[in-house]
């Protein structure tokens, strides 16, 4: 297939989306696998013993999710670096709730950027669910054990930390052997837009030393990402790559 069949089967592949009629698994599904193609086209492109990148078409751009956990910070990271991207968070007062609130925020060619975030939203809404079903379920499993009270936070934090290995080690197998990169162009505007930025320290969390609920946690996260069903369920800056914040 040329470059440029390539090109327009992405292109395809990126207007399915809920807004154009899609369902949320048809969208993640077409977002994977635009991400294939990417950078498969972007491998025809360079050299790879000597890679000298040409300027790229796609302009350069951030896309916004929303941050509101700190288990989601981690997942922004693996997802971004695996759709040629790199992150920072932004914040901003909420007229309704009167706070600020923080948003992840995807840099990268706009193509690039725009699917990392679709992966981010649906990944973010499947790990919720499926991590407060496992939590009621193990906390009543490890009652019934007579370990004591074990609150379902604890496991929570614990699954979605596993979740989150999961989904980073199928998204690596994949990426290594596509051979995905972070464009030169965009490390460098990334550099020149971050300089400044304050450092940002995430808050920790209690986890248990569980063996099931760890197993248990990998796993979905590596099924969410080989079955496509990530979707299926019903101002400040930061940098995020070194954990930087921009003075509010």
């Amino acid at each position: 297939m040329s470059d440029k069949s390539l090109l327009e089967r992405i292109k395809k592949l990126l207007s399915i989306t809920e807004e154009n009629g899609a369902s949320e698994q048809e969208a993640i599904s077409a977002a994977l696998m635009a991400q294939r193609l990417m950078a498969k086209l972007n491998i025809s492109e360079t050299d790879l013993i000597d890679p000298i990148e040409e300027p790229s078409k796609d302009p350069i751009t951030g896309s916004a999710a929303i941050k509101r956990h700190e288990w989601q910070l981690s997942l922004a990271r693996i997802i971004a670096k695996n759709f040629r991207c790199l992150h920072y968070l932004t914040s901003h007062i909420d007229p309704q709730r009167g706070r600020r609130v923080s948003d992840v925020v995807f840099y990268g060619h706009s193509q690039d950027a725009e699917a990392a975030t679709l992966v981010y939203e649906r990944l973010c809404v499947v790990a919720k669910r499926l991590g407060n079903a496992y939590a009621r379920k193990r906390c009543k499993e490890l009652e019934a054990q007579s370990v004591g009270r074990v609150s379902q936070s604890s496991i929570f934090n614990t699954w979605i930390s596993a979740f989150i290995e999961g989904v980073g080690s199928e998204l690596e197998r994949q990426s290594q052997e596509l051979m995905i990169v972070v464009p030169t162009d965009v490390r460098r505007s990334y550099r020149i837009l971050t300089k400044g930025f304050s450092s940002y320290t995430p808050r920790s969390v209690h986890r248990l030393d569980d063996c099931t609920t760890k197993n248990a946690g990998r796993s979905a996260g590596r099924d969410s990402v080989r079955s496509g069903r990530v979707g299926t369920s019903s101002s400040g800056a930061c940098r995020v790559e070194r954990s930087h914040r921009l003075p509010t």
